[in-house]
């Protein structure tokens, strides 16, 4: 009985066999774009490329050739992103569709975080897919130098620029001005000057002595006459 079993077991197997046929596959390489500063050497070897799925999770390392070469990727939506510590690169959706006559076809479009995956944007069709580097990673902040435009900008450096221009051109025009516009302007000026003399002189605050707390109580200098015509 035991032996019916393993000869029935070993006489199915290839019927078994030859009914799966396994799923289409092909071959992706991703590869810098020609005027990539450096090229590959400008790359650490452990840069590394992911292409990633639902379920899915396929890596290569950079070759010599300064690609990423990844072999058996079935059909599917894929999203590529490079890991890297010299670049940032821009990630890829890379769609791989199987024809009805077998023949597979490759799509690759530019993405980014957030973007819904129904908007491909513009495709490029082909297994050899460019990379798109963004910008290099800068890992200290340059210090600025000196520049005198940013000097020439600073709120400070404006208001004295304003200030001595003022110094300089307004005495300019005060002798420009019609003689009978400049007399009245300097009587003008005079009764300014003469107020400020008669609370103490120029510069002095005409508050600054006030008893306020003998005109609230209605004596002192304050407060005299509102009670001068209360003495008895």
């Amino acid at each position: 009985m035991r032996f019916h079993l393993l000869t029935f077991l070993l006489l199915a197997t290839p019927f078994t066999s030859a009914n799966t046929t396994p799923p289409p596959q092909t071959s992706l390489t991703f590869h810098l774009p020609p005027t990539f500063p450096g090229g590959a050497l400008s790359l650490s070897p452990q840069s590394t490329l992911h292409l990633t799925t639902t379920g899915k999770h396929f890596t290569a390392l950079l070759t010599k050739f300064g690609t990423f070469d990844l072999t058996n990727i079935t059909t599917g939506s894929y999203l590529a992103d490079i890991s890297s510590r010299e670049w940032v690169f821009a990630p890829l959706r890379v769609d791989v569709q199987t024809l009805a006559d077998g023949r597979i076809i490759v799509d690759s479009a530019l993405s980014f975080r957030g973007n819904e995956w129904s908007n491909t944007g513009e495709k490029r069709r082909g297994d050899k897919i460019e990379l798109v580097p963004v910008r290099k990673v800068e890992y200290y902040i340059q210090r600025e130098g000196f520049s005198p435009m940013k000097l020439l900008g600073s709120p400070m450096i404006l208001i004295a620029i304003v200030s001595l221009g003022a110094m300089y051109f307004i005495p300019k025009l005060i002798d420009n001005m019609d003689p009978e516009l400049k007399a009245e302007f300097q009587e003008a000026q005079k009764r300014t000057l003469a107020g400020q003399q008669g609370f103490g002189g120029p510069g002095r605050n005409p508050v600054e002595g006030f008893d306020i707390a003998g005109y609230l109580s209605g004596s002192g200098n304050g407060g005299s006459s509102s009670s001068g015509g209360k003495k008895k």
